[in-house]
């Protein structure tokens, strides 16, 4: 390769580096918002502010939200419990916590709860069939040779907070939450998001 198509691939390198920056904060502060949200409702709940009347009286706006959601759902999937669920994100800060602490046990699954027991998270997973979102890798780029991490099973796999492998292709499964945390752990940078009509 010559020196200009180097410097072309640094650029190109650059620039996606710092995309995934941006989306892992984006992530990071929309969880932070809902998050505070929830708070503030429980403790509105608490203290007898919102109460089932209170509900009954409103029922138009929070259909409207609930709505929202699924609209934007057939975009970009499960996107609710990857950007907004509030114990999923307390779960990520949680384990996050105890990985930079070096207490997290090798053996333990990440947000068990999502994977395998929230009916929230069931319903709002069947969306991921039909999203115009989807998550692109390239193959050529995607290699044991590429990224040696791929054989000890880490990189984008170990990052995953559900545990999906990307290898499988399993961004429209239903276990993907759409985090994107795969595209901002691939040091390849192999993985990219798409719309379902475009090609290539």
């Amino acid at each position: 390769m010559s020196k200009g198509g180097e410097a072309e691939e640094r650029e190109k390198d650059r620039v996606r580096k710092a995309k995934a920056r941006r989306i892992s904060l984006a992530r990071r502060t929309s969880e932070l918002i809902v998050f505070i949200i929830a708070i503030w409702v429980v403790y509105l709940a608490a203290v007898g502010v919102i109460t089932l009347n209170w509900i009954v009286a409103n029922w138009i706006p929070l259909l409207s939200i609930f709505l929202l959601l699924v609209a934007a759902s057939f975009v970009f999937g499960r996107f609710w419990c990857g950007w907004l669920c509030p114990l999923g994100a307390f779960s990520d800060s949680v384990v996050g916590i105890l990985q930079r602490a070096n207490k997290f046990p090798s053996w333990a699954e990440k947000r068990v709860w999502c994977r395998y027991f929230c009916p929230v998270g069931a319903f709002w997973s069947k969306f991921n069939k039909v999203s115009l979102l989807v998550l692109k890798r390239d193959r050529n780029t995607c290699t044991p040779m590429m990224c040696p991490l791929l054989e000890q099973k880490r990189g984008c796999m170990n990052e995953c907070p559900v545990g999906n492998d990307v290898l499988d292709e399993r961004f429209r499964g239903y276990r993907c939450i759409r985090c994107l945390t795969c595209l901002t752990a691939c040091d390849p940078l192999a993985l990219s998001t798409s719309w379902v009509w475009k090609k290539g």
